[in-house]
């Protein structure tokens, strides 16, 4: 294992015992990419209601999830 390797695994490693220790979650990682599963039918009116704003679809559902958790 390299050093650098080794200082991140081991900087990892502190990270969680630290969380551990003062009972703290540590945080996950979100990769941005999610798999949707929805009826066709509302797939299509997203895709069209997306085309006819100039969005693509998903702009559109990201829009869509960005204004319900401001409400």
């Amino acid at each position: 294992m390299t050093t650098l390797k080794k200082a991140f695994v081991d900087s990892v490693d502190c990270y969680l015992k630290t969380c551990k220790e003062n009972n703290i979650d540590p945080k996950k990682y979100f990769s941005g990419n999610i798999r949707l599963r929805i009826p066709p039918n509302i797939h299509q009116q997203a895709f069209v209601n997306a085309n006819k704003k100039g969005s693509s679809l998903n702009q559109f559902i990201t829009d869509a999830l960005i204004l319900e958790m401001s409400e």
